[in-house]
């Protein structure tokens, strides 16, 4: 005769061995098993442009050493360059993905504590200085703690979840957001 407890036990460990089969199978499947491993995969500003996009084709053809400041050629071709880079496509296979990816702050809320939203850009001064890039080269990050002015003057690195989401900010059109970022100073690539 089996005592209570250890009735008990089997019990417990049948139930256990029942319900290791869906316990795979939910591991097995990627969005699981990426966060269950918390496996962050570092991106170039290259992998977030679609393979097939070329915009230059569209501008085949103009030679702007030809145009001066304010001819109407060389404003019609920047509003059709402008309008090209809005609407330029993401890679949706990254959709959902957790990434790290360097680039550089421009800045979209300020508050006594710091900055805690702002556009993520490939290089210095982009959107602020200078036309913004196209969208798929900007990232609208939201940080989960907010960065010092100090630490947005620097290259960053920015970690999290990467979602495939258009925004239309002030400073340029992002292709991408990063809700619930964390956002470190640049110190080259982790080996």
């Amino acid at each position: 005769m089996i005592d209570p407890v250890s009735k008990a036990r089997m019990r417990r460990g049948l139930l256990a061995l029942s319900l290791l089969p869906t316990a795979i199978a939910l591991l097995k499947s990627p969005g699981v098993l990426s966060q269950t491993q918390n496996k962050v995969r570092d991106l170039s500003w290259d992998d977030l442009i679609p393979a097939d996009w070329k915009p230059e084709k569209l501008l085949e053809g103009m030679n702007f050493a030809l145009l001066q400041d304010g001819d109407p050629r060389a404003n019609e071709a920047m509003a059709k360059l402008r309008e090209l880079w809005d609407k330029a496509p993401a890679v949706n296979s990254l959709h959902g993905q957790h990434i790290r990816l360097p680039g550089f702050v421009a800045p979209l809320e300020r508050s006594a504590k710091g900055i805690s939203e702002f556009l993520l850009v490939p290089y210095f001064g982009a959107c602020i200085h200078s036309p913004p890039p196209p969208a798929n080269q900007i990232v609208h990050v939201i940080s989960t703690e907010p960065i010092s002015e100090k630490t947005a003057q620097a290259a960053v690195w920015v970690s999290g979840r990467l979602d495939v989401v258009r925004f239309e900010s002030a400073l340029g059109v992002s292709g991408y957001r990063m809700p619930q970022s964390k956002v470190q100073v640049y110190q080259g690539k982790k080996n």
